[in-house]
């Protein structure tokens, strides 16, 4: 009865999640592949939305990146948060809310100013209180030259990961037509 009360953050009802696991030769293109997958599903009678994410909540996945936003944190301190990559589609499919900013959209792609969205929790613990939309974080060395340097586009409502009685931790989200490992590498997986 409590969970039925619970908020997770994102639609329980009317979701259907699949795996798709892609392996092929160099000349295959996954983001080709995934986007034209998600036009079909969208096309289907009934369907209202699709989406993909490297991770789906609950799917017991946790990669953590480091990351530095401005100004930079004390030397040898570097926050984390969980990592998650997603095409156009996953926030308004699983109505993950949007509280600031913007969704990606097809406009997100490489050759583009890098763009991340963020939860809630990461947003309290990175810039307490202030506006996060427009500020800089990076994934890299923020003292290299070559640091990639990605503008806060949005910001989403927490949702859990991994357990429902756990606290709300923070998540980056970054578009995987953006993330060059996910365009351009010959394989790999996303859920829908």
């Amino acid at each position: 009865m409590a969970l039925r009360a619970f908020d997770p953050g994102f639609e329980t009802k009317g979701v259907l999640s699949l795996v798709v696991s892609l392996s092929g030769s160099e000349e295959s293109a996954p983001a080709a592949l995934f986007q034209e997958t998600l036009e079909g599903l969208r096309a289907l009678p009934g369907v209202e939305d699709a989406g993909a994410i490297n991770h789906l909540p609950m799917g017991g996945d946790l990669w953590g990146f480091g990351f530095h936003g401005r100004p930079l944190p004390a030397p040898g301190e570097r926050p984390s948060a969980a990592y998650r990559v997603v095409l156009p589609g996953y926030f308004s499919t699983m109505r993950l809310a949007l509280t600031g900013g913007r969704y990606f959209d097809e406009h997100d792609v490489l050759g583009r100013p890098g763009v991340i969205i963020v939860n809630e929790a990461l947003a309290r613990s990175q810039w307490f209180g202030e506006d996060p939309i427009g500020k800089a974080m990076t994934l890299d060395d923020p003292t290299s030259p070559d640091a990639d340097w990605l503008m806060v586009a949005g910001v989403v409502h927490d949702a859990v990961r991994s357990g429902w009685a756990e606290e709300p931790a923070p998540e980056m989200y970054l578009p995987y037509l953006q993330s060059r490992s996910y365009v351009e590498e010959a394989g790999g997986h996303l859920s829908t």
